[in-house]
């Protein structure tokens, strides 16, 4: 009988245990950006979430408030959304804040080594919500390949003024630059996305000359009036040239026949023609 209460007892503690799979499942970071974080905060309270993360900088001193993180225990770093693109200037000039890592920590060393535009990783659980921003523990980084450097930026500042100019071939030059750093997939597409744009733009709007002609159909033109020039040259080249005579060759003459009248002294041809005038017998 006390066996198969001892049975029972293990049935039902057994029974009672989590499944591991159910564990793992419960312990995944909550996949979300960080816009999406930054503008409901109060949602992923308490919560791991994973996102990617341009890094920018370090924080050394900053003021805790009533938080748990002071500057004492915890670094602070800032960075920008990784769904955002910094060559847009709003994007550039407010970074997200309030991300901290503990200081002799595991991952202290690779914050300092990082350098700005890096991408990561971020695994982090949100502490607290203050001032209507996330306050997040920074529980592991990964790194990522591919960034938007500072010469993308600039190359992109530039096409976007060159555009606003009517440049745009030389704002495609200049995009074609920021395109040759190793973007990441959703930055190179929105790249390419602009690019088709001012491709756009240039053919409804035909570059002018300082004429305001259209300077593609001007040279064409020019290059169809070389054509034709070239052509009438060759022709007049052809009529102009010299007819050669070989110099063996003698024109044919024709024979004159002449009467040569025989033994009739010139002065019987005289009277003889002048008796044929006055009509008498020779």
């Amino acid at each position: 009988m006390n066996l198969l209460l001892l049975l029972a007892a293990l049935s039902l503690v057994k029974s009672a245990r989590p499944a591991p799979v159910a564990l793992a499942r419960a312990s995944d970071p909550t996949p979300v950006t960080l816009a999406a974080l930054r503008s409901e905060p109060a949602r992923y309270l308490g919560e791991e979430v994973r996102f990617a993360l341009q890094f920018r900088a370090l924080v050394e001193d900053w003021e805790p408030y009533l938080s748990r993180f002071d500057s004492a225990r915890w670094l602070a770093l800032e960075g920008w959304a990784d769904e955002t693109f910094t060559w847009d200037q709003p994007v550039f000039d407010a970074p997200a804040g309030h991300l901290f890592v503990r200081r002799g920590g595991g991952f202290e060393p690779l914050v300092r080594r990082a350098h700005t535009y890096q991408r990561f990783e971020v695994r982090a659980r949100v502490r607290e919500v203050f001032l209507g921003a996330p306050w997040l523990e920074v529980l592991e980084l990964t790194p990522l390949e591919g960034e938007v450097g500072e010469g993308t930026i600039v190359s992109v500042t530039r096409a976007r003024d060159l555009v606003a100019q009517g440049e745009f071939d030389l704002a495609l030059e200049q995009f074609e630059r920021a395109r040759a750093a190793p973007l990441p997939p959703h930055a190179l597409a929105a790249l390419l996305e602009e690019m088709r744009f001012t491709r756009a733009a240039r053919d409804l709007n035909p570059t002018k000359d300082e004429n305001g002609l259209d300077e593609k159909k001007d040279k064409k033109d020019k290059e169809k009036k070389e054509d034709g020039d070239e052509g009438e040259q060759g022709v007049s080249k052809e009529a102009s040239s010299p007819v050669v005579v070989p110099v063996n060759v003698r024109p044919r003459q024709r024979k004159r026949k002449t009467r040569l009248s025989v033994g009739i002294s010139p002065r019987r041809r005289s009277l003889e023609s002048g008796s044929r005038r006055a009509g008498l017998p020779a």
